[in-house]
């Protein structure tokens, strides 16, 4: 003889998919948005992770204007950061009153050992993967201007210009392994930023 069963589970009734807001203790329109919400989050991580080509190219394109919009972006450099193939670094050219020029080479990687390279992490990251990034980070180049002249006070000898600049070389094929000190060491170089230096600005 099978035990009785209680009323509340003979009872239970399943809840329709539209009534899962209540569920969840969520308005309907909170309920919504979040579905929404999921979908898009997984469509767009399709269209990421989905093979090359015409397609994933074309549907790439058309998201992005979304995806920049609120910052929904893939990265997976957690797991694995992209390996560079090409080497760079910054400098700042100081120019004083009396015409004499001073080179000053920001944080130069190819010239670190692999421990210095995971000690000097964050240093890398600020010179290089960020401040030399033109188009997102031009608005700080005159910070740095004014910081550097102000690092470079000689008596009645004062900085008069800055330049700031960046160099770059293209890596060697990883097919064949390359030393440190094997590595290109003639860089092409652009131009960052020109900043006349103020009064001002030294004190």
């Amino acid at each position: 003889m099978s035990p009785d069963v209680p009323d509340e589970i003979v009872g239970a009734q399943p809840k329709a998919s539209s009534d899962g807001w209540r569920l969840y203790g969520m308005s309907p329109i909170s309920f919504a948005c979040t579905n929404v919400f999921i979908v898009c989050w997984f469509a767009l991580t399709a269209i990421h992770i989905a093979p090359p080509g015409q397609l994933h190219d074309t549907l790439e394109d058309l998201s992005f204007p979304l995806t920049d919009l609120i910052k929904f972006n893939q990265h997976w450099s957690m797991f694995s950061p992209s390996v560079r193939d090409f080497n760079e670094h910054g400098q700042s050219v100081i120019t004083f009153e009396d015409g004499s020029v001073k080179l000053y080479e920001w944080y130069r990687q190819d010239r670190q050992d692999p421990f210095h390279h995971w000690l000097h992490g964050k240093m890398r990251e600020l010179w290089l993967d960020q401040l030399l990034d033109k188009t997102m980070m031009e608005h700080l180049y005159p910070s740095v201007c004014r910081y550097t002249a102000r690092a470079n006070l000689f008596p009645h000898n004062q900085p008069e210009h800055i330049t700031l600049g960046a160099n770059w070389a293209k890596i060697p094929s990883f097919e064949k392994p390359s030393r440190i000190e094997d590595l290109p060491q003639e860089f092409n170089h652009y131009t960052l930023s020109s900043y006349k230096v103020r009064p001002e600005d030294l004190k």
